[in-house]
């Protein structure tokens, strides 16, 4: 685990939800753990994407999820 990442993270139950107190707060702290320092696509290593949602289940509504596509070759990039 990256030692920058593991500082950050938090310690107790208060802040956990202080720091992840909304679904964008959460998003930003997953592409920082995954693009630290800036997008590249798996596939192609393009720095350019689009954000696109995908449903896991079609029996909850709920569980949609935000996602990465690269602007060139449209590979799903999951930020997770």
């Amino acid at each position: 685990m990256d030692n920058k990442l593991f500082l950050t993270f938090p310690k107790t139950s208060i802040e956990f939800d202080e720091k992840f107190n909304s679904e964008e707060a959460c998003e930003l702290y997953l592409f920082e753990k995954r693009w630290g320092s800036g997008f590249s696509c798996s596939r192609c290593k393009h720095t350019e994407y689009w954000k696109g949602v995908r449903q896991i289940s079609p029996f909850d509504i709920n569980l949609i999820f935000s996602n990465l596509f690269c602007y060139i070759c449209k590979l799903l990039n999951l930020a997770r």
